[in-house]
C-alpha cells in the first residue's frame, strides 16, 4: 500500500496532510519527517522496507507543509497536533520514527504522550539547543540556516523559494547545496536517482504553500526544545550514522547520554542520507 495525497480533519478549518505506506494492518508507526521535506520522505525505499517488515507507515506533515494548515507551533505544543492526528485515524498506540529535524518532535511526544507511545526510534536527530556541546557541534551551515529562519525570514524565504524553482525545474544541483561536505556514503547515496526524486519531490512538497511552514521548522530546531528527556519513560532506539555531517554524530551521543532507556546504534561508514537508504531493515526491525 502506497497512498501519498492522504487528509486529516483535525480541527475546524485545520487539515492535516499524510501519507501511508506498508501493510494496512500492519503494527502503526507515525514517521515524522526532517527539515525541510515532507511526507513523501517515506515514497520509495522507507515504503519497500516498511513492505518487507510488515509495518503500517503513517507520515503526517507539520502545519504548513503540503497541504497541513499553517499555525504557529512549538515543539511541545506539537504533540497536541499529533495527539489530535492520530485520533482523527483512530489509532490508539503506535511507535514514532523520527527522523533527522522530525527527531525533536518524536522526544516531545515520547515525554508527553507514555500512554500512546510504544517506542521512539531516533534516526540521525538533531539535539536541543540548550544540552551542554551541541551549539559546539553545529557546522557552519546549521549556524547560518538558524540565525536567517529567525532573525532574517524573508532572506531565508528568498532561499527556500530560489530552491523550489530550480527543484520545479528538474535541476537537481541545488540539493548539492543543501548538502555540501558529503562523505562518500552520503555522496553514492545523492547519485542514486531515486533518492534524488524522492529528495526532489519531498522538498516540493514542504514548499507546496510557500516556504513559511519550512521556514518556521528551521527556527525551531535551532531554539531550546523545552523537553525534558530525562523524564522520558518511553524506550529509545537511537540510530546515527558515524560520517554523518549535516547532523554530527555528536549530537547523537549528547541525546543518547541525556535519556534514561535508550539503545545506541552508531554505524561505521554511514552518513545522513545512506544511513536511510542502507540500513532501514534494521531500523525498522528496532520498532520492536
Amino acid at each position: 500500500m502506497r497512498r501519498m495525497d492522504l487528509q486529516a480533519t483535525v480541527g475546524p478549518g485545520s487539515v492535516i496532510s499524510y501519507a501511508e505506506a506498508g501493510d494496512p494492518g500492519g503494527r502503526p508507526v507515525v514517521f515524522l519527517h526532517g527539515s525541510p521535506v515532507s511526507r513523501l520522505q517515506v515514497g520509495g525505499l522507507v515504503a519497500e522496507a516498511a513492505e518487507r517488515r510488515g509495518l503500517r507507515i503513517i507520515a503526517p506533515d507539520r502545519p504548513g507543509i503540503g497541504i497541513s494548515t499553517f499555525h504557529r507551533y512549538t515543539v511541545v505544543s506539537y504533540v497536541d497536533e499529533l495527539r489530535s492526528f492520530v485520533d482523527a485515524l483512530g489509532i490508539d498506540r503506535f511507535a514514532i520514527l523520527a527522523y533527522s529535524g522530525g527527531g525533536r518532535y518524536g522526544y516531545a511526544c515520547a515525554w508527553r504522550m507514555p500512554d500512546r507511545v510504544t517506542r521512539l526510534v531516533s534516526l540521525s536527530s538533531t539535539s536541543s539547543s540548550d544540552l551542554a556541546g551541541t551549539k559546539e557541534a553545529w557546522s557552519r551551515q546549521d549556524r547560518q540556516a538558524y540565525r536567517l529562519a529567525s532573525r532574517l525570514p524573508w532572506v531565508m524565504d528568498l532561499y527556500l523559494r530560489r530552491v523550489g524553482r530550480q527543484l520545479e525545474a528538474g535541476d537537481t544541483s541545488g540539493l548539492l547545496d543543501m548538502f555540501p561536505a558529503l562523505p562518500p556514503s552520503d555522496a553514492a547515496a545523492l547519485e542514486r536517482d531515486d533518492v534524488r526524486e524522492t529528495l526532489r519531490t519531498s522538498i516540493l512538497e514542504a514548499l507546496r504553500q510557500g516556504p513559511r511552514g519550512a521556514r518556521h521548522d528551521y527556527a525551531l530546531e535551532g531554539r531550546p526544545w523545552g523537553v525534558p528527556l530525562g523524564e522520558i519513560e518511553v524506550p529509545v532506539e537511537l540510530w546515527h550514522g558515524q560520517d554523518d555531517r549535516l547532523v554530527s554524530p555528536e549530537q547523537g551521543r549528547i541525546l543518547g547520554n541525556a535519556l534514561p532507556d535508550v539503545s545506541r546504534h552508531f554505524l561505521e561508514g554511514e552518513g545522513h542520507l545512506s544511513i536511510a537508504v542502507n540500513r532501514l531493515d534494521e531500523i525498522f526491525a528496532s520498532v520492536g
